[in-house]
């Protein structure tokens, strides 16, 4: 994923290669996002983990890409603690926020 649609419910999906580590294996997770000068901090309850693919998942809600600027992008990074007390982190991604006609919310 590239882009974000403001109003829609995007799945950003975080494949870790097997070589690196296991997400089994991670027991506090940081994701973080900048937008529009705002930080939000998500972690390890707030996403989705698929041991087979070995990522991580989080979806947005309707309400935070309706609060997103299209005319800034969504930077984030992940930082992941493992018990023995070792932490690893990935580099700053961007998205880009594309801007939606209607300012409806749909979901009830």
């Amino acid at each position: 994923m590239s882009e974000i649609l403001q109003g829609t419910t995007p799945s950003l999906c975080i494949a870790i290669k097997k070589t690196d580590f296991h997400v089994e294996d991670v027991t506090k997770l940081e994701l973080c996002f900048l937008h529009n000068g705002i930080q939000t901090i998500k972690g390890l309850t707030d996403v989705d983990m698929d041991t087979t693919e070995n990522t991580f998942t989080y979806t947005f809600t309707e309400a935070e890409t309706l609060a997103m600027n299209p005319n800034m992008s969504l930077q984030y990074q992940l930082r992941f603690m493992f018990a023995d007390g070792s932490i690893v982190g990935t580099e700053k991604a961007n998205l880009n926020v594309s801007d939606l006609l209607s300012k409806d919310v749909m979901s009830a």
